[in-house]
């Protein structure tokens, strides 16, 4: 039997016909979607890709519905990257904390974090987020082994920046052009 290649990477830009996912793509390791609500396509992606460790959803605003499916289905993500700018209130039992093996995570239009549970990630961007003041102060708490926070000049002021690198002395942080860099504590030698 011959080698055939894998593929390891799939983007999808405009509408997908589900049906290329019915194929048998177990080698997939990164997947990127540009597809408004690609519930139905997410279920065949998990079909044909239980181990996906790397999940990009671009276009549109992703349910609860969504964000719960890939919680419970894809406990293999490392990375994943999602706009939930339309997340409410009702939606805090979306559980992320289900990833154990998450290590990056993207949040595209966060404008609440307490619907967030405590987490092992380890790298966190915020883009386009509207979490200020005391819901900054969360993140600690909601995210404790964080080596890498990245947030947006636009989205958090300087001081509130400040602040919280005060309480997350071991993260770093880019805002911006800047960089508030992990404070040694004087026990590594």
């Amino acid at each position: 039997m011959a080698n055939r290649p894998e593929l390891k990477q799939l983007s999808s830009h405009g509408k997908v016909d589900r049906k290329i996912l019915r194929g048998a793509i177990r080698s997939l390791e990164f997947v990127e979607l540009n597809v408004k609500r690609p519930g139905v396509l997410l279920e065949n992606l998990f079909e044909v890709a239980p181990r996906l460790n790397w999940l990009k959803l671009n276009h549109g605003n992703h349910d609860h519905f969504e964000l719960q499916f890939i919680c419970e289905k894809f406990s293999y993500l490392q990375h994943l990257e999602v706009n939930v700018k339309d997340m409410i209130a009702a939606d805090n039992s979306v559980r992320f904390d289900r990833l154990a093996h998450l290590q990056e995570l993207k949040l595209l239009g966060l404008s609440n974090i307490r619907y967030i549970h405590r987490n092992n990630v380890r790298c966190l961007t915020m883009l386009n987020s509207t979490v200020k003041g005391d819901e900054l102060k969360q993140i600690p708490e909601k995210f404790p082994a964080l080596k890498r926070l990245i947030l947006e000049k636009r989205s958090v002021s300087l001081a509130g920046v400040e602040r919280l690198h005060k309480l997350m002395p071991s993260c770093r942080i880019d805002y911006g052009n800047n960089r508030f860099y992990p404070v040694d504590d004087g026990t590594s030698k």
